[in-house]
């Protein structure tokens, strides 16, 4: 009587299941890619609003994060330490923060991060960080501020000379 090896059986019952696997898998279309911070930008507030609810969290996540890129570049000269360091914290959570359900490990992160946020940043300043806040131009002039225009998109404006010059 002729004895099989254990470990001869399991390799050929995987290889008739990758064999299987192939043959069985029917092509599947393949996804469009998100749109670009900057077509995300160009729509309205209700479109970005069902558009995101159809994106990966993948797309979310660069989208959000394309939005914090540029606010820091943009006040990159005004932010604190503490400031800086906040940000580089959101930025990196974002990727397990865009994705649903949230963990209880993840929601307790989100919420600290959330106070220091707050700590750190005005109401305004959070709205600019917001992934429906107002975009940001690549490359725009550090002396421009975003500010929303509701309910159209966001305009570039200068500090006013009030903002500059301290009143005593």
């Amino acid at each position: 009587m002729r004895v099989t090896s254990p470990l001869w059986i399991l390799g050929a019952i995987l290889l008739a299941g990758t064999v299987h696997a192939f043959q069985a898998s029917p092509a599947s279309p393949a996804k469009a890619p998100g749109p670009s911070y900057d077509e995300f930008c160009g729509k309205t507030r209700m479109e970005k609003q069902d558009l995101f609810r159809t994106m990966t969290p993948a797309e979310k996540a660069a989208l959000w994060q394309t939005q914090i890129e540029r606010w820091r570049a943009l006040n990159h000269a005004r932010l604190t330490d503490d400031q800086r360091a906040v940000l580089r914290d959101f930025h990196a959570i974002i990727p397990i923060a865009v994705v649903r359900p949230v963990t209880p490990d993840t929601a307790a992160k989100l919420s600290a991060l959330e106070a220091r946020l707050k700590a750190a940043f005005s109401k305004a300043e959070l709205h600019e960080l917001d992934n429906y806040g107002p975009c940001i131009k690549k490359g725009s002039d550090p002396g421009l501020t975003p500010q929303f225009q509701y309910p159209r998109r966001a305009r570039m404006v200068a500090p006013s000379r009030r903002t500059l010059t301290s009143s005593s």
